[in-house]
């Protein structure tokens, strides 16, 4: 059954979901050569989070972990004592900055997979005491011929008292279940691939997931093959969806992605974001194929810009797509959100070798970022497997860009002396006030092909003392005082109006200036902000005497006020 369904299903996918042997391609792979060595002596110490958990609980590429300030939570499946229902559902949270961690069963059942996934609200700089509010999603098959429910489960007051879990869909045969949370978290969306039909199916919920309505997605077909969806959401309703498509078995498997601006009630056409030829290894003309466990993606909530990690390889063949591969980043060329544009053709890399070759062992990309200080411009970090040049063991690695992506830096994170594997890496979206970013990973003792029992650990990563990039944001690093109430005092002088904004929460904020027949004359901030209290100029040299309004826009709040212009 497993042989049948690896040559005649997508190939890719049907290994990775019903083989119980991992390939270890070590002695096959070339180790990195161009990376810069690890910062010996500044990395702390890993923790361990269970010594069981189950590989099917973390592989997928995704957000097993997320993160603000000393409050974490991770995600994942641990290995039960029944030969036939091999895991149970959990999550572990620590609020001590990782030290001391709590388990938590969430899952109804001993099962056969479980493949979870967790979001949080993207306004992640609230001043909200409780910490993260995690929203999660899996499934629970009970038997490999039986048909899943997709469960899904939020924390609420008091932090980590996980509510019930709710059945998103029952009787799917889903897989690679994923989840992105706008605003308070109220409205949700949720996706899973259909093993059967190998359709993506989606489902929203406007209550803080408690009631699921589902939406159309993308319809495969019967002969084609897929790589489910990962989503991300930005702001006011927006969301990326990257997923891959196989419409030959043996052929590429071609990136594609969608677009919502309606909280995933309906998305834009299909479209491919990256395309690049190679020669493959029967020397035949093809183009790149997206693996399986290396995709990843973040939304910038502040921007509502996507930016992709892809691994890809020339093979499409499970013995090497599963481990091999090349990571290479892109983002929007052009366009705004809900209409980008992406330059198939010239992707950025990121993390390759011989084209022709593909042989590091480059595993499990998961993307991640922060705003830097004093320019707060994006930091862009992927986290990644690799073989260490000088101990020929696997290691963990980190591509950093401080120029939104345009050029990577690759370094060592991890010694080579190090006795555990860092596999299955996940990294938390959040850099805590101390530069931290939360790191989670499995050790497989030195054999890739063990899947049960593994150990599970976090490690803090600190950006700039370990990596050596930019500080965190000011807005994370000093005390802000807050307002109890949206307020705007302008004021005007000769040649200059000022607007002192106070806002009492973070969300998408927007400034503009009008004039008496309602045409805009100035924009002066249409950002993210974070709670607190802000000052804006408009230059007014030059503008014609008169009454102007102005409206500022903020997180639903709308208000707007007279300016008298005087030369």
């Amino acid at each position: 059954m497993k042989k049948s369904l690896m040559i005649v299903s997508f190939l890719l996918l049907a290994w990775s979901i019903y083989s119980d042997v991992l390939v270890d391609a070590t002695d096959l792979a070339m180790p990195v050569s161009s990376a810069k060595p690890p910062n010996l002596g500044k990395l702390a110490t890993p923790v361990l989070i269970t010594s069981d958990m189950n590989w099917r609980g973390v592989v997928q590429p995704g957000r097993n972990v997320i993160a603000k300030g000393d409050t974490i939570s991770v995600v994942y499946s641990v290995t039960t004592t029944d030969p036939t229902f091999t895991q149970q559902m959990y999550q572990s949270y620590s609020v001590d900055g990782g030290l001391i961690w709590t388990a938590n069963q969430i899952g109804h059942n001993w099962c056969v997979r479980t493949y979870p996934h967790s979001d949080q609200i993207n306004n992640i700089t609230s001043s909200d005491p409780l910490g993260v509010s995690p929203y999660i999603i899996w499934q629970e098959k009970l038997a490999s011929t039986v048909n899943d429910t997709l469960f899904f489960a939020y924390d609420d007051y008091p932090v980590f008292a996980l509510f019930n879990p709710v059945p998103v869909n029952v009787g799917l045969s889903s897989y690679f279940s994923y989840i992105c949370v706008w605003g308070d978290g109220d409205t949700l969306f949720a996706t899973a691939l259909d093993w059967i039909t190998k359709d993506i199916r989606g489902w929203t919920s406007e209550d803080y997931g408690q009631n699921w309505t589902q939406v159309p997605f993308r319809t495969i077909g019967s002969d084609a093959g897929a790589v489910q969806a990962l989503v991300d959401n930005g702001s006011d309703g927006y969301g990326f969806a990257y997923y891959g498509l196989q419409y030959v078995s043996g052929r590429p498997i071609y990136p594609k992605f969608k677009e919502t601006t309606d909280y995933g009630q309906t998305w834009t056409s299909e479209q491919e974001f990256l395309n690049i030829a190679v020669t493959d290894s029967l020397g035949n003309d093809d183009t790149l194929s997206v693996t399986w466990q290396g995709f990843s993606l973040i939304v910038d909530p502040n921007t509502n810009i996507p930016y992709i990690a892809g691994k890809f390889d020339p093979h499409k063949d499970p013995d090497y797509s599963y481990n091999y591969g090349e990571i290479w980043f892109t983002k929007p060329s052009t366009g705004i959100p809900g209409a980008y544009t992406f330059d198939a053709n010239n992707p950025i890399p990121v993390f390759t070798g011989d084209p022709n070759v593909f042989e590091h062992l480059a595993g499990y990309a998961t993307i991640s970022y922060y705003y830097s200080y004093p320019d707060s411009g994006i930091v862009l970090m992927i986290f990644f497997d690799a073989l260490a040049q000088d101990s020929l063991s696997w290691q963990l690695y980190c591509a950093s860009s401080i120029d939104e992506g345009n050029t990577w830096d690759v370094q060592q994170v991890t010694p080579n002396d190090t006795a555990m594997e860092n596999d299955m890496v996940d990294a938390s979206y959040y850099v805590s006030q101390n530069g931290d970013v939360s790191i989670v990973f499995c050790n497989s003792s030195g054999t890739h092909n063990e899947t049960d029992h593994l150990e599970y650990y976090y490690l803090p990563v600190n950006v700039v003392m370990d990596l050596g990039l930019p500080p965190v944001s000011v807005e994370e690093n000093t005390v802000v005082v807050i307002p109890s109430v949206y307020r705007v005092n302008a004021s005007t002088t000769r040649g200059q109006c000022s607007f002192a904004v106070g806002l009492p929460e973070g969300g998408m904020t927007s400034l503009k200036v009008y004039d008496a027949t309602g045409r805009m004359v100035t924009e002066l901030v249409n950002r993210y902000l974070s709670a607190g209290q802000y000052n804006f100029s408009w230059n007014t040299s030059g503008i014609p005497s008169g009454n102007y309004i102005y409206r500022l826009k903020s997180n639903g709040f709308v208000t707007t006020g007279k300016v008298i212009v005087a030369e």
